[in-house]
């Protein structure tokens, strides 16, 4: 009997060690992944820019110049279309003219993620977030009142 128990107990131990072994090892690698990105991760900041106005970011100047339409789905309000907000925006570089871009923003989101890249090189990405306020029953919003949410990452 006493060679039974002692057998149980060895078997005991022997499980006990290969459960703890995976506990541990999970941990180091849940630790490790943790420690990685958080050392892989990019400074990223977020930047109003108001209607009308310039934002320049190291030799990279963003325009804010039209909110062309703006027929989002108010909030509050029931509507059979979520409509959609188009914005113009101008990019320069070094004061010299790159491009216009064309953003639409839609309640739920945009629909394709590079359609939000205003710039990107070296080591500088800028890229539209939102177009706020979002429209409230009722109430109009001026254009002077309108900025867009950039996120940059250097």
């Amino acid at each position: 009997m006493e060679n039974f128990i002692l057998k149980q107990a060895q078997l005991n131990l022997a499980r006990f060690k290969h459960v703890l072994h995976k506990y541990l090892s999970m941990r180091i690698l849940y630790v490790a992944f943790f420690l990685l990105i958080g050392f892989t991760t990019q400074a990223q900041n977020i930047a109003s820019l108001k209607y009308s106005s310039t934002l320049a970011i190291n030799e990279v100047d963003i325009e804010f110049v039209e909110v062309s339409e703006d027929s989002r789905c108010p909030v509050n309000v029931q509507c059979v279309q979520a409509g959609k907000a188009l914005v113009i925006v101008n990019v320069y570089i070094d004061g010299n003219f790159i491009e216009e871009r064309k953003l639409v923003f839609h309640p739920s989101g945009f629909s394709n993620n590079s359609s939000t890249m205003l710039y990107n090189s070296n080591g500088l990405q800028i890229s539209c977030l939102n177009l706020l306020p979002y429209p409230i029953a009722e109430s109009k919003i001026r254009k002077n009142d309108y900025y867009l949410e950039l996120v940059i990452d250097n």
